[in-house]
């Protein structure tokens, strides 16, 4: 149980980075703030593109980023950079769950580091959620 409620803190923290840090417009001046990755190109991967889902049902992914307004959760910024590293860190320690953290790792051992614009951090993204969301279930159910 520890686990799961740490991934889900993990989640959580990534929703709040990117509630206090990435607002579409700037309060100070009401200027729209560049988005280092656009939510409608974000959307059109998920939806279109990620072809790795069989694991997470493809509605559970779109309802996350979805209520997220098609945001990013791990790339974009430092706070949700540090997020994703974090979420690492215990996908690295799945063994503790009697699981292996190969399992988990592989989808994301592609990327030495999170990228921080374009497709490739979507994709990292989306990977790294999906990974965390396949971690959650095989906890919580083994």
């Amino acid at each position: 149980m520890h686990y799961i409620s740490r991934v889900l803190v993990v989640c959580a923290l990534a929703a709040s980075a990117s509630i206090s840090g990435a607002s579409a417009k700037d309060a100070k001046h009401g200027a729209d703030v560049a988005k280092p990755v656009a939510p409608a190109n974000f959307k059109d991967i998920l939806v279109q593109d990620m072809q790795p889902l069989a694991v997470v049902p493809r509605a559970e992914l779109v309802k996350f980023y979805d209520a997220r307004d098609y945001e990013p959760a791990w790339t974009g910024d430092d706070d949700k950079i540090a997020a994703s590293q974090r979420a690492i860190r215990i996908l690295q320690a799945a063994d503790k769950q009697g699981l292996s953290p190969r399992d988990y790792l592989a989808p994301l051992k592609q990327w030495k580091k999170a990228p921080t614009t374009g497709a490739a951090a979507m994709h990292y993204d989306i990977a790294l959620t999906t990974t965390l969301l396949r971690y959650a279930h095989d906890v919580s159910v083994g």
